[in-house]
């Protein structure tokens, strides 16, 4: 592998890490909202796996 094929990965990783970091920061601040006390611990698993499948799953079909 040539050094300018390595510099390519890298830079297509750098940019995928921050995707990853921008939609990671997002799903905390959006589950920070949810108040545990209002939801049971089903209720609670699935308002959060509903907010990591829109931010995270959502994305690959867009």
């Amino acid at each position: 592998m040539e050094i300018s094929q390595i510099e390519t990965n890298l830079t297509d990783a750098q940019v995928e890490l921050i995707e990853h970091q921008v939609k990671t920061e997002k799903f905390k601040n959006n589950v920070q909202e949810i108040f545990i006390d209002v939801f049971n611990q089903d209720e609670f698993t699935q308002k959060v796996d509903s907010i990591f499948n829109e931010i995270f799953q959502g994305s690959r079909n867009g």
